[in-house]
């Protein structure tokens, strides 16, 4: 009896340590390839395009235990198997999976997926900040899947086209974003007090920032108007 408790005990440890070896030394791309090998047995067994997205993440180790209405959300929101596969990569890589379910307990989904689009939309600033646009760009596009209607995931995006020279898809996210922007910005003066977003900071860097954003919209079009 002892020694089939051994046996047991050791290939729990040899377990945790290759699932531990695999997580800290795995590729992206070999994630990436897992992953769509496991959406095409899916897609092949004839499931529905939602189901097969959910099943991607309910089926994958570190995820399945996870509240499936939580992972339904999420896979909705996301839409495509790109963006759910490219979720999963950036957030394991960066170990914000690790936070994901503290997140997934919440009872209001909104909120976890607020919560989740701020760090990817902080995450994309990170990356802008250090000339890496392009990846920025995925990041912070996969934050607007989750978020569309918020200032704190289109503005940001608006940035990285400005800076890429795509004026005109920057012209048409600062002019969806920049409304939204100056209305929580009104109304923000009471909420100084409470948890905003870290991207916006205090009253005044929020003013500050406001400026910023009707400058590169403003310079954007000067710039179309030039071509």
């Amino acid at each position: 009896m002892d020694g089939y408790l051994l046996l047991i005990g050791a290939i729990v440890i040899i377990l945790g340590l290759f699932i531990w070896f695999v997580r800290k030394f795995g590729t992206p791309k070999a994630t990436a390839q897992t992953l769509l090998g496991t959406y095409d047995a899916f897609e092949q067994s004839g499931l529905p395009e939602k189901d097969r997205l959910f099943k991607l993440l309910a089926t994958r180790l570190g995820w399945m235990n996870l509240p499936h209405p939580f992972l339904r959300e999420l896979t909705h929101r996301l839409g495509t198997k790109e963006n759910v596969i490219g979720f999963v990569v950036l957030t394991e890589r960066y170990g914000f999976d690790q936070k994901l379910p503290r997140l997934a307990a919440e009872e209001n989904l909104e909120f976890a997926m607020r919560s989740i689009a701020i760090w990817l939309g902080s995450f994309g600033n990170k990356l802008q900040g250090e000339g890496q646009l392009g990846e920025a760009e995925f990041a912070q596009l996969l934050a607007l899947r989750i978020q569309p209607n918020q200032s704190i995931t289109i503005l940001p995006l608006a940035v990285t086209y400005y800076m890429q020279g795509r004026y005109t898809e920057a012209v048409s996210l600062f002019e969806r974003g920049l409304p939204l922007f100056e209305d929580f910005a009104k109304s923000s003066k009471w909420m100084e007090q409470l948890s905003l977003p870290r991207e916006f900071g205090s009253y005044d860097e929020m003013a500050e920032l406001g400026v910023t954003y009707k400058k590169m919209y403003e310079d954007c079009l000067r710039k179309i108007d030039a071509q």
